[in-house]
């Protein structure tokens, strides 16, 4: 297996491609670091699921555990990896049929997510809402952790940073 060196330089608009692997709960550096002032819209990223772990999820954030403001699951909450596919980020919110009514559940973490998740009761049925995440330049390594018994998984994280001229 070859070594990923830690990527710190992005140009505005260029596609970023990290590559993932099952990691069995395991906060893991995804070896970039997160410009001050580049922004990330939920839009704009895609898991991509190649080799699938049947009952394990994963969860993908920013900081590491160790960074001020660190969120280990910012913008992916526990995605199932059952299915091999592309998932876009801002598709990754679900209307459930329930029994009451139908409701809005969601694996956008809260670093991306600005909307209500719903419940299965009555006028719970949920908004849904993105926002985009800025760099702020002190949270920044891109991280992710597999569940507990993740031992197959293999993907890739794909985002399109952009630099905002702000002030």
């Amino acid at each position: 297996m070859s070594t990923v060196m830690k990527r710190t330089t992005v140009m505005d608009g260029e596609i970023v491609r990290l590559p993932l692997i099952y990691n069995s709960n395991v906060e893991t550096s995804a070896q970039f670091e997160l410009p001050v002032g580049m922004v990330i819209r939920p839009e704009d990223m895609w898991l991509i699921i190649t080799t699938i772990d049947a009952t394990e999820t994963i969860s993908v954030g920013i900081g590491m555990g160790t960074e001020a403001g660190f969120d280990a699951d910012g913008f992916i909450v526990t995605y199932p990896l059952d299915t091999a596919g592309t998932y876009r980020v801002a598709d990754m919110a679900t209307a459930i049929d329930g029994a009451s009514q139908n409701y809005l559940t969601t694996y956008i973490g809260a670093l991306f997510w600005n909307g209500k998740v719903g419940g299965n009761a009555a006028d719970t049925a949920g908004i849904y809402a993105t926002k985009s995440y800025r760099g702020d330049g002190t949270c920044k390594t891109i991280c992710y952790t597999c569940s507990a018994d993740s031992d197959t998984f293999v993907g890739a994280l794909v985002f399109i940073p952009r630099i905002l001229p702000l002030a």
